[in-house]
């Protein structure tokens, strides 16, 4: 079976293909490819949620309980206030209407109509006074006994001046509100001035309760929302604390194939527990390779190492017994120069693969594509060891002129990506196979092809060829002295250019 990079499976061949992306067309260039493409403890999440809540429901409550106090506050006071001022309308109508009503006849001493209805001097609920000009009590209700209601000489002047004035004082020790007002008649000359109140303690009763049932309910309703709360967030963050259980019981063990249960919630939870999940597959997938890697890169190394121990072995005891054969000795150190170049070659791409690995990028320039193919079939040429090989490059222009795919790019790494491709079809190809090297436009793209009649590669090892120290086919790679790295170097160089590599 054959195949191919970036392509179908093909029949009859096998063909490596590296493929770079290219850019739109250069004004000063004509064409132009852009190739290259220890925990802390912390308060508990459910803590913090339950009194977050608390906090808010408390603020809440505590806002709409202000508001509603007030609003009430409000009301019951201006209630009082109009009871007030519907007593005093009464007495003001009553005065302008009948006012010898008031006073004794004969005389200048006041009274109180018997008729009058309400008859705030017979109440219990309102205390009243009524003063002469020069703020002196004439007359008050029974029930202020021997107490008189105290007004200030600022809210005499404006009863004085005809206006009406609310203002609170104290009356048997007690908060009372008091409307003070003009009693006046344009049947007599005299004006009186009146001063009725009405004890606040009811009013004051009433808020007092009404504060009390707010404080108790909203506490009552924030302790239940804060339980409920707990419960809710108990049951809703169950899931993070199998994950935290997961994931301290790997970080322990150090077993990356453990995995999270899946909440069936079909929320955000299910979602990060399989976004955990995916990145346990691909961290056991990363150490696993890691440690083939390790693994392979030792026994690569222990091979030469064994190698040269032996022949330098071999050639101390000659040099020891005194019997020196040259051509005993010139094969050992042809063995040993062989086993060095192979170190040289694995520790120099295990040295790119370490820069590839910590993020380093070469400089990049503008480049002909053309050029560096030429370039690397020229340097390919005596590794072809007869075989039949040859170059397909762009016919020239319309006007003979000579073909150019500029891309920005490394000239050194893109040579060493054709060479891998080169070295291998060269490797693996029969003796009488042939190796074609093409390089051609596809678009906006440009495709570097390597291809050779070899034996291809089984379909089972297609998606592995790229991973380092892989080989389809063991046995025959140590033969020819193949690590398993190139194609791996090939990949990266690839993707460093924005471009892709495939079979």
């Amino acid at each position: 079976m054959s195949s191919r990079f970036m392509s179908r499976i093909s029949g009859g061949c096998s063909r490596q293909m590296a493929r770079v992306a290219c850019c739109r067309p250069s004004v000063a260039r004509g064409t132009s490819c852009v190739g290259t493409s220890t925990r802390d403890h912390h308060m508990p999440i459910r803590v913090r949620i339950v009194l977050a809540t608390a906090a808010l429901m408390a603020i809440s409550l505590l806002i709409l309980g202000g508001g509603i106090y007030v609003m009430m506050s409000r009301h019951l006071h201006s209630s009082l206030d109009s009871r007030l001022q519907n007593v005093f309308r009464n007495y003001q109508s009553n005065y302008q209407e009948k006012p010898d009503a008031w006073f004794v006849p004969g005389t200048g001493v006041l009274v109180i109509p018997p008729n009058l209805n309400p008859n705030p001097f017979a109440s219990s609920g309102l205390y009243i006074q009524i003063l002469d000009q020069n703020g002196i009590v004439q007359r008050r209700s029974d029930n202020l006994e021997n107490d008189v209601i105290q007004i200030s000489n600022e809210a005499f002047a404006q009863s004085a001046q005809g206006d009406t004035v609310f203002y609170t004082t104290t009356v048997a020790n007690g908060p009372v509100r008091v409307l003070s007002g003009p009693l006046y008649s344009p049947q007599r000359a005299e004006t009186w001035f009146i001063q009725i109140a009405e004890p606040l303690t009811p009013v004051q009763r009433t808020l007092s309760a009404l504060k009390q049932t707010l404080l108790i309910g909203s506490t009552m309703a924030t302790i239940l929302l804060a339980a409920g709360a707990w419960v809710i967030s108990e049951g809703a963050l169950s899931p993070l604390a199998r994950m935290s259980h997961t994931a301290r019981s790997i970080g322990s063990t150090r077993d990356l194939s453990q995995r999270i249960d899946l909440p069936r919630t079909h929320d955000e939870l299910q979602d990060l527990a399989e976004t955990f999940n995916d990145m346990l597959a691909r961290l056991e997938e990363t150490f696993n390779a890691q440690r083939r890697f390790v693994a392979d890169a030792s026994h690569e190394l222990r091979t030469p190492l064994t190698a040269l121990r032996a022949n330098s072995e071999i050639m101390l005891r000659q040099v020891d017994s005194g019997i020196v054969d040259s051509a005993d000795l010139r094969e050992g150190l042809t063995d040993v120069r062989d086993e060095v170049d192979r170190m040289t070659r694995l520790v120099q791409n295990l040295l790119t693969l370490a820069r590839a690995d910590v993020g380093w990028r070469p400089e990049m320039e503008s480049v002909d594509l053309v050029e560096i193919v030429r370039d690397a079939g020229r340097f390919a040429t005596p590794l072809a060891h007869g075989r039949p090989f040859s170059i397909s490059l762009p016919a020239p222009d319309v006007d003979g002129a000579a073909p150019q795919i500029i891309v920005e790019g490394n000239a050194d790494q893109l040579r060493q990506l054709i060479l891998i491709l080169l070295d291998n079809a060269f490797t693996y190809a029969s003796h009488e196979g042939d190796v074609t090297l093409t390089l051609d436009r596809d678009g906006q793209d440009a495709i570097i092809a390597v291809a050779d009649s070899g034996p291809g590669i089984r379909p089972e090892h297609l998606h592995r060829v790229f991973e380092r120290f892989y080989r389809a086919d063991d046995a025959r790679s140590r033969a020819h002295g193949g690590a398993g790295l190139g194609l791996s170097i090939a990949r990266w160089i690839a993707a460093i250019h924005r471009g892709e590599i495939d079979v």
